[in-house]
């Protein structure tokens, strides 16, 4: 999830990653215009961005908010992608947030910090990765996949790793399954923690889980995605 910010492209401001949103609810969109004159096409994408899943949601003027009431089906997967009508290669897209029924719906996240991030040709930015829960519940241990599209990024560290995981394989993966559901990310690298005691991670919440350090081997648009497994 999140967004790479890019000169002269629109950039969301809210939705903002990991957020929550019930359906009827009003959910102010909001976004930088960049002065590109016309208007947006404003999608929604319930399944993480997979190519072919955006419904459009609005199509308004390009003047940095739109009101919308929440519907659509309910997902922790949400991604939104703003276009200009007239300059769609200057769009973006936010994610992963969600949209359910009920606010007291239990859930981990792991949200990478910041979530945006400038893309120049052979600079390196760090993005922390952040884990907590709904109730800051304890359980048996989370997996993480951190995924990215290889043409345009390179990871070349982990620090600051939490505590002694279980997995940690720096050596990416090439992501043959799309667990991010989003086909513009190519590998993956992972990390798990396991407790046999089930009192993970047995510290306050939200709890840092890792510093991963890229470089941009590339210019354009992209994402850093986290998938979870147990």
């Amino acid at each position: 999830g999140g967004q790479s910010r890019l000169f002269g492209h629109l950039f969301i401001w809210s939705p903002k990653q990991a957020s929550f949103w019930q359906p009827g609810n009003i959910m102010t969109i909001t976004w930088e215009t960049q002065n590109i004159p016309g208007n947006v096409k404003i999608s929604l994408s319930t399944e993480g961005g997979r190519s072919g899943t955006y419904e459009t949601i609005a199509e308004t003027e390009n003047d940095g908010s739109y009101d919308w009431q929440v519907t659509g089906d309910i997902s922790v997967n949400c991604m939104l992608r703003i276009d200009p009508i007239e300059e769609p290669d200057k769009g973006t897209r936010q994610g992963l947030f969600t949209i359910h029924t009920y606010s007291t719906q239990k859930y981990q996240t792991v949200a990478l910090s910041p979530s945006t991030t400038t893309l120049s040709n052979q600079s390196t930015f760090l993005l922390s990765a952040n884990y907590s829960t709904s109730d800051n519940a304890k359980t048996h241990g989370i997996g993480v996949r951190f995924h990215y599209n290889s043409s345009l990024v390179s990871l070349t560290n982990l620090e600051n790793v939490f505590l002694t995981p279980t997995i940690l394989n720096p050596t990416p993966t090439e992501d043959t399954n799309n667990f991010d559901n989003d086909l513009t990310t190519d590998q993956y690298v992972e990390l798990s923690w396991t407790s046999l005691s089930s009192d993970w991670p047995n510290e306050s919440q939200p709890v840092k889980l890792a510093d991963l350090q890229f470089i941009a081997i590339s210019t354009g648009q992209t994402s850093i995605n986290t998938s979870l497994y147990d």
